[in-house]
Parts: C-alpha cells; sequence; structure tokens
C-alpha cells in the first residue's frame, strides 16, 4: 500500500501507485489491502467504506476486464498522465 488516506466521514481510501502498466496483480493487491483494512478495523460492522484507487500508465487488458466487475463508487483506476502535467 502506497498511500492509505481517510475521507471527513470517516471512510477509508487505499491508494496503490504503479510507474508503469498496472497489471491483474495490482488489482489483486489493491484488493488485499482493501480486505485487509476491512478486516483489522472491523469495518463492515460500522457505516464506514473501504474505497481503492490504483494509478498507473495504463491498465493492461486482464485488469481492465477486472477494473469493469468492480463497484464503480468504490473502486477507481486513474491514469497516472492525469495526475502529472507538463508546465
Amino acid at each position: 500500500m502506497d498511500i492509505l488516506a481517510q475521507y471527513d466521514d470517516g471512510s477509508l481510501v487505499v491508494i496503490e501507485v504503479k510507474p508503469g502498466v498496472a497489471n491483474i496483480w495490482a488489482c489483486c493487491q489493491l484488493l488485499r489491502y482493501c480486505g485487509a483494512i476491512i478486516e483489522q478495523l472491523e469495518i463492515l460492522s460500522s457505516d464506514k467504506m473501504v474505497k481503492g484507487i490504483l494509478i498507473g500508465k495504463t491498465l493492461d487488458k486482464y485488469a481492465d476486464l477486472a477494473f469493469k466487475a468492480l463497484p464503480k463508487d468504490q473502486f477507481q483506476f486513474i491514469p497516472l498522465d492525469e495526475l502529472i502535467k507538463e508546465t
């Protein structure tokens, strides 16, 4: 896990950053981290949520398929070039 942050409502967000193409293993890694936090903090018994953000150059085809199956309000992919703009 690269970054663990908290929203104002107390929900947590796990951010995983990959410098290149994010593959299916990066998706699995993000899901494992979210699951571990849920288990450790017993989040499922509360009204708080754990969200996941994967940042990378692009998604490979398998990671892209995996993200299509995940709830969009809970998991998100952000292309690295959207975050790093040349000036």
